[in-house]
């Protein structure tokens, strides 16, 4: 199932591909400096061809006077008398008027000043055509054959038991760097494309979140300004989907329908890497969601807090956990408040294994709504495990977003659940039946791994640097070290 606002993207490519015809077709002008470069030519020209007429003109007024003037002078004395000229000035007129001057030249040619496009805007242009070629593929494959999800989009188990996994199965990655993506990256890099994505994902976002921060402008809020709001959400949305397509994701396929704020107030999901945020973020029409107050002082992050209405705290004070605790129970039981966007795993998974749940969503003991990420790949998954897992760190990860062809997202949101008394009264178990409901649903397993088993493994990768670093040092010839 495809939201409305999944089709945003696909009347955007049409209006580029629009666009792209009527820039072809148009006539393009040169710079000011062209132009006047472009004139000076004719000028100089024009006044060549002046000049050379003058002398032809001067050469042959010039001839006929001395031919008249040794007609006058009988005698030889380079004088004209009186008596010399006596009777001939009607000849001398006559010889004036058998002058055989040549016809004006013809004034050159105003070449013409328009001038196609550019070879830079062809390669631009050819750029963004490949591009809304790998998008308007991509959505026939999906509209057209609707291929089966690779999440489970069947009746839900709640009481499904997934696969157990170990901590090190959760800190594997499983797709490096080989040589056909190596293959790719080079190929995005020559042809510009990679230049060119990169260039639309910072202009879509950016505009995305200005969208956001115009909609909280003046004082305004989505409470007492609805329409107001709505106009804004749709400019994010737009913008939003098209900052997605600029790093591949050509067609986020959903299941599933979200949840009213009145049947729930939290949406709980597994996190893989950044791209489900957004997605969720545009899904959900702006949730709420935790941060840390450091984030206030970035740019425009100030408006996107306030526009989602977002829980902010200090994880500096001693009280930040009871203080977003009792935040969370706040908002799941405020009928207006907005719904909460909660990644309980607190780290990113490599889609193979679920992080451990943490208890912190699940303490209200109030119905939640559970969203399954998955991203079908088969050389690139990105999931965001940093080097220290063999993965990739977030510029390796957004570098190899930029080079795929295309990048697949596929979202379920799943029926609300009602927790159990049980469940109520013990929010870790809460938390783990939700773990592991969600992990059956997207084929992966469940694991006790934690944010501090990662810090763990990072610590002991930092450590594997410093001394691979300091052995190869140790090993460098004696004449190639720099002396002190």
């Amino acid at each position: 199932m495809r939201t409305i606002s999944s089709y945003l993207p696909l009347v955007a490519a049409t209006v580029v591909l629009i666009l792209v015809a009527q820039e072809l077709q148009t006539p393009h002008y040169p710079s000011s400096e062209m132009l006047r470069a472009t004139l000076k030519e004719y000028s100089d020209e024009g006044k060549a061809q002046f000049e050379a007429y003058s002398k032809l003109v001067e050469a042959r007024i010039g001839h006929s006077l001395q031919r008249m003037f040794e007609d006058l002078d009988k005698n030889g004395d380079d004088c004209i008398d009186r008596t010399e000229f006596q009777g001939k000035a009607l000849n001398a007129l006559a010889t004036m008027r058998g002058i055989d001057l040549p016809s004006l030249p013809a004034l050159p040619t105003l070449p013409d000043v328009r001038t196609s496009v550019g070879w830079v805007q062809w390669i631009v242009w050819l750029q963004f055509l490949c591009l809304v070629a790998l998008f308007i593929v991509e959505n026939i494959r999906v509209l057209v054959f609707d291929p089966p999800f690779a999440i489970s989009t069947g009746p839900v188990d709640w009481n499904a038991k997934p696969p157990r996994a170990t901590i090190q199965e959760a800190l594997h990655y499983d797709t490096p760097l080989t040589f056909y993506e190596k293959f790719k990256q080079f190929l995005f890099l020559v042809t510009g494309i990679l230049f060119l994505r990169i260039a639309l994902t910072v202009v879509f976002f950016t505009i995305g979140i200005l969208f956001v921060n115009l909609s909280v402008v003046g004082g305004r809020s989505r409470t007492a300004n609805p329409t107001w709001f709505k106009l804004c959400s749709f400019g994010v949305r737009v913008f939003g989907y098209l900052g997605l397509a600029s790093l591949g994701f050509y067609c986020i396929r959903v299941a599933g329908q979200r949840a009213s704020r009145t049947e729930t107030k939290l949406l709980v999901g597994n996190h893989i890497c950044m791209i489900e945020v957004v997605a969720l973020f545009l899904l959900a029409n702006i949730p709420s969601f935790v941060s840390r107050v450091e984030n206030l002082s970035l740019p425009l992050f100030r408006g996107l807090a306030e526009a989602s209405d977002a829980v902010v705290v200090d994880r500096d004070a001693a009280s930040s956990r009871t203080k977003t605790l009792e935040a969370i129970k706040k908002r799941s039981t405020d009928p207006q408040a907005t719904q909460l966007l909660i990644f309980p795993e607190g780290t990113c998974s490599n889609q193979l294994t679920l992080f451990q749940f943490k208890k912190g969503a699940f303490e209200p003991g109030v119905p939640v709504q559970l969203v399954c990420f998955h991203y079908p790949y088969k050389h690139f998954n990105p999931s965001w495990t940093g080097r220290a897992c063999g993965g990739n760190d977030a510029w390796d990860l957004l570098l190899r977003m930029w080079s795929q062809f295309v990048n697949r997202l596929e979202v379920r949101f799943l029926p609300v659940y009602t927790p159990t008394v049980e469940e109520c009264q013990d929010p870790i178990a809460f938390a783990k039946h939700c773990q592991d409901i969600i992990a059956s649903v997207v084929h992966a397993g469940s694991s006790d791994a934690s944010f501090a088993n990662y810090v763990e493994a990072s610590k002991r990768f930092n450590k594997r640097s410093v001394v691979n670093a300091a052995d190869s040092n140790e090993h460098t010839p004696r004449s190639n070290k720099k002396e002190n």
